[in-house]
């Protein structure tokens, strides 16, 4: 069941597991808590790898009634966004810096049923949201290099998601910040502070939930335990 905490939402990468793994275990990280499932796409062009696939999301809707969000790390997101509605999305998120009509992009996210939101990279300046926020249910700050195999967490994302609330605060708007990339047991409860009281989505994978050094529900339970501490 999901964790219903009011600080923060844990939802899984799909990306930082083995496909039939993942598929295999789907059951049981929803009994440990699990909110909400977190899908890479990504084109090779707008970012350095390649992702998932409308299939394998068909796959997962097919066993499971999470939450589904479809990050889209790529260029020309707006011809997927039905596709991956279609199979089972309930929220979109594309990069703000792939669109060149945002305002387009939103209205076609939400005119197919789904929750919208945006995600930015970690140079990209927050003013860019101000004309957008209202619309928006989410907004993803990355705090990696989006696509980027490895990478460690960009410490200036704690300030950003501060400034990020109170850009939030300052516009009257509540849209769920979103921090993806590089979130582990060291960083995770900081991270949730950034948002000063909002409520504040991770996106875990390799760092805490797929932990080489665990099982699931080991490492489910030491994310939880670093959290309220």
């Amino acid at each position: 069941m999901p964790s219903n905490n009011s600080e923060y939402e844990l939802y899984v990468s799909v990306i930082s597991a083995n496909p039939r793994l993942f598929l295999d275990n789907l059951g049981h990280l929803e009994s440990l808590g699990i909110d909400g499932i977190h899908f890479d796409v990504m084109d090779g062009s707008f970012v350095p790898r390649l992702g998932l696939y409308p299939e394998f999301l068909k796959e997962i809707r097919s066993i499971s009634s999470l939450p589904i969000e479809v990050h889209m790390m790529m260029e020309n997101p707006e011809s997927f966004i039905e596709d991956f509605v279609e199979v089972g999305a309930t929220s979109i998120i594309p990069h703000v810096e792939s669109l060149t009509q945002v305002s387009r992009v939103i209205s076609k996210i939400k005119d197919s049923g789904a929750q919208a939101g945006v995600a930015l990279n970690p140079g990209t300046h927050l003013g860019l949201l101000e004309e957008i926020v209202s619309r928006l249910d989410t907004v993803v700050l990355m705090a990696i290099n989006p696509g980027i195999v490895g990478h460690v967490f960009i410490d200036e994302t704690f300030n950003k998601a501060i400034r990020l609330s109170r850009l939030l605060t300052k516009l009257n708007e509540n849209p769920t910040i979103e921090i993806d990339g590089g979130v582990n047991f060291t960083n995770a409860k900081r991270i949730i502070a950034s948002g000063e009281g909002r409520r504040v989505r991770l996106v875990c994978g390799a760092g805490t939930i797929f932990h080489r050094d665990g099982s699931m529900k080991q490492n489910m339970t030491r994310l939880v335990e670093s959290l309220s501490d």
